[in-house]
Formats: C-alpha cells, sequence, structure tokens
C-alpha cells in the first residue's frame, strides 16, 4: 500500500504541475447506444479515476478533477440522474457494457491521506452508477451505486464491490503485485496469525454493532406488502406473485442474517492468504511480541484490520441487498409491473 500511495502522489503531481495529462484524458468513451454511463464524483483535491480493461489490462486515464493549478475535465455523458448538490467536482464516461473492467481511483488532498482505491465491476447495457470516495471513518474506501429515476425521484443503490483486479492485471505492473507468496508454515506463525485475526475481530465488535443496526433492520413482510399494495393502488395482481413477494421477502430476511458469519468467514480466509506470506519478524511485531514504532506496531495493525472487516461487512451486505433487488426485478418484469407503475423493482 506504501508503493501505492506513492504512485498516487507521483501520478497527481505529474499531472498537476507538469501538464502531464490532458484535461479530458486517454480514455476513449464507447460508442454504443446502450453504453452504461459512469460518473465519478471527487469532493477532495488532486482527484484522477483511471480505467483499466482487456485481456492485457490496457489501462487509460478520464482527466483531472480540483486541482488548483489546472482546468477541471468537462468529460460529460448526458446522465439522467444529476449528481448531488454538494459535488465538488465530477467527470462522466460511457462505459462498454457486459464488460468487466477495474476503475482506480487517485486522490491527494490537502487535508488528508492520499488515498488509492480500486474497484472491479461490470456495468449492465444502459444502466447508470456513481463512484465517489468515503473518508467518513477516518480511512478512504469506494463507494459504488447505481443510480435510477423511480417515479420521479433519484434513487441511489449501492451495489458490492470487489476490490481485486482484474485476473488479466496480475503482475503487469507495481500497481498490479503477482499474489504473495506463502512462507513456510510452522506452529508459531499459525498461533500468531489466528491469534491476530481473533483479536481484531474482537475489537472490531462495537463497529460491527452499528453497521448491523443500520443496514440490517427490515420492516415485517406484512408491512411491506401492505405499503406495496397501496403503492400501486388500481393495480389488479394474482395472489401468485404476491406469494412470490412474500417469498422473496422472507429470503432477503434470511439472507441479512448470513451477513455477519459469511463477512468473517471471508475476513479470516482473505487475512490467512495474506499473513502467510509476512515474515516472522513483522508477525510477531503485530502480534505484540516485539516493539514496532508509530507507524508499524500492533495498535495500528488492529486498527487496519478493524477497518478491512468492516469493509467487508459492507461488501457482504450490498452483495445480500443486489440479489433481493434482482429477484424483486424479476419478479416485477415476469408479471410486467413496470408496464403500470412507475415505482416497481427495477435493476
Amino acid at each position: 500500500m506504501l508503493a501505492t500511495a506513492a504512485r498516487s502522489i507521483t501520478l497527481v503531481a505529474a499531472c498537476a504541475l507538469l501538464g502531464a495529462c490532458s484535461f479530458n484524458g486517454t480514455y476513449q468513451d464507447s460508442s454504443r447506444t446502450d453504453a452504461a454511463k459512469l460518473r465519478y464524483v471527487s469532493n477532495t483535491s488532486n482527484s484522477t479515476l483511471d480505467v483499466y480493461r482487456g485481456p492485457r489490462c490496457e489501462g487509460s486515464t478520464t482527466g483531472l478533477l480540483n486541482n488548483f493549478l489546472a482546468r477541471d475535465t468537462r468529460r460529460r455523458a448526458d446522465m439522467r440522474v444529476p449528481p448531488t448538490a454538494d459535488t465538488r467536482g465530477y467527470l462522466e464516461i460511457r462505459l462498454e457494457p457486459d464488460q468487466p473492467l477495474y476503475l482506480f481511483v487517485n486522490t491527494l488532498s490537502t487535508g488528508g491521506a492520499p488515498c488509492s482505491i480500486g474497484v472491479t465491476f461490470t456495468p449492465a447495457a444502459g444502466s447508470e452508477y456513481e463512484v465517489s470516495v468515503d473518508r467518513s471513518d477516518g480511512y478512504c474506501m469506494l463507494q459504488l451505486t447505481r443510480l435510477q429515476r423511480i417515479d420521479g425521484k433519484d434513487v441511489r443503490i449501492p451495489y458490492p464491490l470487489n476490490d481485486e483486479p482484474l485476473a488479466s492485471c496480475s503482475g503487469t505492473s507495481p500497481l498490479f503485485p503477482l499474489p504473495p507468496t506463502p512462507l513456510p508454515a510452522s506452529v508459531q506463525r499459525s498461533a500468531m496469525i489466528e491469534s491476530l485475526i481473533n483479536d481484531s475481530l474482537a475489537s472490531s465488535g462495537a463497529v460491527i454493532d452499528i453497521l448491523q443496526a443500520g443496514n440490517l433492520q427490515q420492516p415485517p413482510a406484512d408491512q411491506q406488502i401492505a405499503e406495496r399494495r397501496k403503492a400501486l393502488g388500481n393495480a389488479t395482481l394474482p395472489d401468485a406473485y404476491w406469494d412470490q413477494y412474500r417469498a422473496n421477502l422472507q429470503h432477503f430476511e434470511q439472507a441479512l442474517g448470513q451477513v455477519k458469519p459469511l463477512a468473517q468467514a471471508r475476513f479470516r480466509d482473505n487475512n490467512r492468504k495474506y499473513l502467510n506470506s509476512v515474515q516472522d519478524q513483522q508477525l510477531q511485531i503485530w502480534a505484540g511480541l516485539e516493539l514496532g514504532n508509530r507507524y508499524n506496531s500492533r495498535e495500528v495493525r488492529m486498527r487496519d484490520m478493524s477497518r478491512y472487516y468492516a469493509r467487508v461487512y459492507r461488501q457482504i451486505t450490498a452483495e445480500a441487498k443486489l440479489e433481493h433487488l434482482r429477484a424483486m426485478a424479476q419478479l416485477d418484469r415476469q408479471y410486467g409491473v413496470c408496464e403500470r407503475f412507475e415505482g416497481c423493482w427495477r435493476l
């Protein structure tokens, strides 16, 4: 991550001071009539968005935002849903639908640490998305949302994040290193690794309780169905529709109940893969068996792992919500609800 942050500073400084990047970047918009559209919102200084795609992990830039020495890119894609009122700077691009890509964000805020973070996703034809950086928890993470206009209202639906780069990118540059090589296992190493993971999960309890309360509380199924019937007004739907609607709600409730164990399992698996490649001395510092420094200590590692757990938890939650949206959208398509009701479920 230190190398990535250094690369971010170099890229942004080069673009801002030397004019090495054109105002609109090198990315070529999709010319398809059903192209997906993406807005990158930047509320911090010196911000760029890079796009990597294709079998050779080809990268391109999209322009510079919020730099006092340079003009902002004016890339726009005629998106239906406008940016929010507090947006400082943004750009819009057109994406090839149904093709996986990796979006990489660089920011160098004058009021905080640099941020370098990416996400892989596959945009759907005719869809609109918005990506931004969230620093609310004291560190940076991406937010990806699906944009829709339903019944005259703009709706932003969280989209699950996958921070693993495209397979074609592995080993192509310092930004995309080869997977870490595991070191020989030992009883001592395994004990330190498991202790680190268990301790970080224990320290994350309060954060996860807050996330759980905010993301996983759903009204009773009867209440949701009653509200849905009222919203539909005079539209008459068969009992089979409502039976499946209730079944979808029940399945979603069960999926939300599995968020915590699934997040813990993914967190454990991902951390084991990484920690198995870490040298013994570093593990001993993180385990508290040796002294570190202010930048490399057990406390810093516990903080970073706790933040990563919150990120995994949000990802699992977003995946459950997206699957629920798919099921509801399929149901409304099956019964032609969107032809009669503006506020139907859409994907």
